[in-house]
């Protein structure tokens, strides 16, 4: 059985495989993902993700 360190091990090296500069990873716990994978992450606030597509371009902003 391998431990927590380990597991964490394992995803960081998964990301830094296919992470990519602006990825987004989505998680409800408050600890910065630089604490598990290293690097340099921004905090998207006030903001909501949309999948671009037939109403909505890449990059567009909107809403009421």
């Amino acid at each position: 059985m391998i431990g927590i360190k380990e597991i964490w091990s394992r995803i960081s090296n998964m990301v830094n495989l296919y992470g990519e500069i602006g990825a987004v990873y989505i998680t409800t716990n408050s600890t910065n993902p630089s604490v598990y994978f290293g690097g340099s992450w921004s905090q998207i606030e006030g903001r909501f993700l949309v999948g671009a597509g037939g109403s909505f371009a890449v990059n567009s902003t909107g809403g009421a």
